[in-house]
């Protein structure tokens, strides 16, 4: 599991939440750092507009381009995505659950998404991608294409 950062820094708020019985969908970081973003990507676009200067300006800045193996995650675009374009999105009824507890698991995010136990006690949605170079291919074709 990994520790989504609003989830860790309050995770009995978070759990409060969960349990609210409102609709709740996440995309989780398992989620949006299954999908790769590597610096070709961020080259595709850099001169197409203003919008995508910017965008590859503010990760050059980063130094992220000095590991060219190593995948950049854009989790706040996917969950954009997963909003505008839930057609390229699984949702997983599932139980979701915060440890509150566990000294090295106390913030850590849990989806229950065992078959048998999706049909108890559901409270929220699993976001995970059908298809990452379809994702990927949206994300180039949007940034290439703002005005």
């Amino acid at each position: 599991m990994l520790k989504e950062f609003n989830i860790a820094a309050d995770p009995l708020a978070a759990k409060i939440v969960f349990n609210s019985g409102i609709n709740i969908k996440v995309l989780p970081l398992d989620t949006s750092e299954s999908v790769h973003f590597y610096p070709e990507f961020f080259i595709k676009f850099r001169e197409t507009n203003q919008i995508s200067r910017l965008l590859y300006k503010i990760v050059e800045s980063k130094g992220l381009f000095d590991y060219p193996f190593s995948p950049l995650y854009l989790h706040d675009l996917l969950t954009l995505i997963s909003i505008a374009h839930p057609e390229f999105f699984s949702l997983i009824h599932c139980n979701i659950n915060v440890e509150t507890e566990g000294y090295l698991t106390k913030g850590e995010t849990v989806f229950d998404l065992r078959e048998t136990s999706r049909k108890i006690l559901p409270n929220g949605y699993y976001i995970s991608f059908k298809d990452s170079d379809v994702l990927i291919q949206h994300c180039l074709e949007v940034l290439t294409h703002v005005h």
